[in-house]
């Protein structure tokens, strides 16, 4: 399983608490499971943070915020997991294709950091308890096996 937040993470604003959409959606994964995330970043990119804000304006003009994270805040939403190689880099570093090498791509459309973690295999995380046996009927479900009930007809 895998949870891609892929050029998402940086269209939510801090006012709506990212880490903790992401930490509720880390924890739904299972064990082994994977998170793999993309967001844009003012580092790397070779001008001054000013000289980027026009295109963050752009986005704060058209009611989409365009909110650039440090490689530190975006490291914080794989909390609890193990980073796959190359861990979080810059984008063109993430697994680059060989016959281009990463410092020749376009620093302003590689803006920002890649990763992948994967869940640990052991977790703090209780899994739940299953009460209901899969043969027992599910509540307002007729048409369900042992439930005594004849299937309706159509």
């Amino acid at each position: 399983m895998a949870l891609l937040l892929v050029a998402v993470l940086h269209f939510i604003e801090d006012a709506d608490d990212p880490r903790a959409a992401v930490a509720e959606l880390r924890e739904a994964l299972a064990p082994g499971s994977l998170l793999v995330l993309t967001h844009a970043s003012y580092e790397g990119i070779p001008h001054f943070k000013d000289g980027a804000a026009g295109t963050v304006g752009v986005y704060k003009n058209i009611r989409n915020p365009l909110i650039m994270r440090s490689r530190e805040e975006i490291g914080r939403f794989f909390e609890g997991y193990e980073n796959v190689e190359p861990g979080l880099v810059p984008m063109p570093e993430w697994r680059p294709d060989v016959s281009q090498a990463p410092e020749q791509e376009d620093p302003y459309t590689f803006s920002g950091f890649a990763g992948v973690g994967a869940r640990r295999e052991h977790s703090a995380r209780r899994p739940e308890s299953r009460t209901r046996s899969p043969t027992a009927p599910r509540a307002g479900c007729a048409d369900s096996p042992g439930s005594g009930a004849a299937p309706s007809s159509p």
